[in-house]
């Protein structure tokens, strides 16, 4: 009888257990969700959008992996892509896209976007694809370097000094191919 009980709390355990596990990773998939909420909307927030692209479809009534230019990722739904080329937002990048820790793809080519590269950028470990160019100015920041992951960077119209090609040569790891369509 005392096996049986024993059996039955040890059976007990291991269920509260597991069940404790899944509430943690779903509340750890909830609260990542809601930063890479509060990225997008703080990138949202730093632009003036004079076509309306996200005025009229990044609204919180909708879920943010169905906003235009986001991909989300199915399990999780994380972001994994931001791509807008060619939509002409004007502003300044906002270091909280540096929060979209499953991005892999950030493509703001052909846009407006004026200011600095935020060094935040530097904490996208999964960040495979960087496409940049605009007006942005100042230095690029050494924590691109952190990028290991990076296969492809191209910052069409900004300045690259001889400071900026070696973060760009010396990222470890990484196969990084840059274009430069300047020189076509």
């Amino acid at each position: 009888m005392a096996t049986a009980s024993y059996s039955a709390m040890l059976l007990f355990l291991v269920f509260s257990l597991s069940a404790l596990g899944a509430a943690s990773a779903a509340s750890t998939s909830i609260h990542g969700r809601d930063t890479d909420l509060a990225a997008l909307l703080a990138f949202k927030g730093r632009l003036s959008d004079p076509l309306g692209v996200l005025a009229g479809n990044w609204t919180t009534n909708v879920s943010f992996c169905s906003w235009s230019g986001v991909l989300c990722s199915r399990r999780l739904q994380r972001v994994m892509a931001l791509s807008m080329p060619d939509v002409p937002l004007q502003g300044e990048l906002t270091p909280h896209l540096g929060n979209l820790s499953f991005l892999s793809v950030l493509d703001l080519s052909n846009t407006n976007l004026t200011g600095s590269i935020p060094t935040d950028l530097g904490r996208l470990r999964r960040l495979r694809y960087l496409l940049g160019g605009n007006g942005l100015s100042g230095a690029i920041p050494g924590s691109i370097g952190n990028l290991t992951s990076l296969k492809f960077l191209d910052l069409m119209s900004h300045p690259i000094s001889e400071r900026n090609q070696m973060h760009l040569i010396c990222v470890p790891g990484s196969s990084l191919h840059t274009y430069d369509r300047r020189h076509k």
